[in-house]
């Protein structure tokens, strides 16, 4: 809205809602992120899709407002989930690698239904913020997600369109 309208007051309103979840949500120490804010207390541990779309929504207030702050915490939050839920080949589980206990199945979305998937997400963050933060290495992490979802992509395009959209990105250059 901010872009588009050409008002600010979006951009500071999305600003104080990121700084408001900065400082309710994230642990810069463990560099972790709770789900939920009840009663004054966060508390459970993020999932993928949380990291993902926080770190979406982070790299969109970065263009909208140009503050470094925006774009410095979505590098965090990436490095949070790509250490926390990459599942080494290509996907997200949903839930932590460390999140204690036995897990019989880290389940990860292989669908964009009304969310899009965590991988999905994951894949455009990872290309945005490549060029962004000068990260090759993300580049080819996100080439490597699509990659594990070829399959789907081309036998059920309509499945992950979100993810075409990223295969449509890692194809083109980047308009700066």
């Amino acid at each position: 809205g901010a872009q588009t309208l050409e008002d600010p007051r979006y951009a500071a309103a999305a600003g104080e809602t990121a700084r408001f979840l900065k400082t309710a949500l994230w642990d810069p120490k463990v560099k972790r992120l709770k789900r939920r804010w009840a009663g004054g207390e966060a508390a459970v541990d993020g999932l993928a899709e949380d990291y993902a779309f926080l770190a979406q929504g982070l790299v969109d207030l970065y263009e909208a407002s140009f503050d470094p702050e925006w774009l410095e915490w979505a590098v965090e939050l990436q490095e949070a989930l790509e250490s926390r839920h990459a599942d080494g080949k290509g996907g997200y589980g949903q839930a932590p690698k460390d999140g204690g206990g036995e897990l019989f199945a880290r389940l990860g979305g292989d669908h964009d239904g009304a969310e899009p998937s965590a991988s999905s997400v994951a894949a455009l963050n990872l290309l945005r913020l490549s060029k962004l933060v000068e990260r090759p290495a993300w580049h080819a992490a996100a080439e490597k997600v699509l990659e594990s979802h070829g399959g789907t992509l081309r036998e059920s395009p309509r499945a992950l369109p979100l993810m075409m959209a990223a295969a449509a990105r890692a194809r083109e250059t980047p308009r700066q």
